[in-house]
């Protein structure tokens, strides 16, 4: 599992933000779903394990996939 992730986008508003936090949401979501039923995965307790653990550290208490900090910056 890569540690992190290069993303690169665009906006026509210039509003990455929201882009972000979608991209974000959906991709913890898919991510969760794919680990949990892939009976395969044999990190899969641990994984789920430290997504909740994290997630309340988090500031909404539910699962934590990313982490709330990114670094962006204009190519």
């Amino acid at each position: 599992m890569p540690s992190h992730v290069h993303f690169i986008a665009s906006s026509e508003n210039g509003n990455l933000t929201s882009i972000l936090k979608s991209f974000k949401s959906f991709t913890a979501k898919a991510i969760r779903i794919e680990i949990s039923e892939n009976l395969q995965e044999s990190r899969r307790e641990l994984f789920l394990h430290q997504f909740n653990y994290f997630g309340k550290k988090s500031k909404n208490g539910e699962r934590q996939f990313w982490k709330h900090d990114n670094h962006p910056f204009y190519l």
